[in-house]
């Protein structure tokens, strides 16, 4: 079965559907990034309407257009990233580690992690990958007056954060805001 993005099968019937409520939501596993990861989606309904498989069909269409759009859209996260300094928190999380000399070099180890710095640009871009994925589409824009939301938990390899994830979250209009470290 194809994990991409452009060939990902979503089915009306994944769909965990609570009509009391207007909430229906599953879990795919998708290839984003060049990395297999867990992704959670979530419709909340306005007024706490009811499902029909047409509208699944069409909020499935909906996530598939997010997904595909986090999948080519790896700079502009990148960027709101580096806006938000993460660079310099990433190595003052590495001078933490244990200074060591290696080829005649000052490098940071932690485990099997070996650091230099300063963290390159393109070294940072490289390292990153997604822990999760979730998108939430509500209809009734009880979160933050948007109606999509986006939360994406990024890592590095190598581990730059020492276990922890950079919050992220996109918003209606492709809006991206960093939220800052977790776990």
């Amino acid at each position: 079965m194809d994990k991409k993005v452009e060939g990902l099968s979503i089915k009306v019937e994944d769909f965990e559907v609570s009509n009391n409520i207007g909430l229906a939501e599953c879990g795919v596993d998708v290839e984003i990034w060049d990395n297999y990861i867990p992704i959670s989606l979530k419709i909340e309904l306005k007024n706490k309407d009811t499902f029909d498989n047409t509208k699944i069909e069409n909020y499935i269409k909906e996530f598939k257009k997010y997904l595909l759009w986090i999948e080519n859209n790896k700079k502009a996260i990148f960027d709101a990233l580096i806006e938000n300094d993460m660079i310099q928190l990433a190595e003052e999380w590495v001078e933490s580690s244990e200074e060591t000399i290696i080829d005649g070099k000052k490098v940071y180890v932690d485990g099997d992690d070996i650091f230099k710095l300063p963290i390159t640009e393109e070294d940072f871009f490289n390292s990153l990958q997604f822990n999760s994925i979730g998108i939430r589409i509500d209809e009734s824009k009880e979160i933050a007056d948007s109606r999509i939301m986006i939360e994406a938990f990024i890592d590095t390899n190598p581990d730059y954060f020492a276990g922890h994830s950079m919050d992220v979250t996109v918003w209606d209009d492709y809006r991206i805001s960093v939220n800052g470290l977790v776990g």
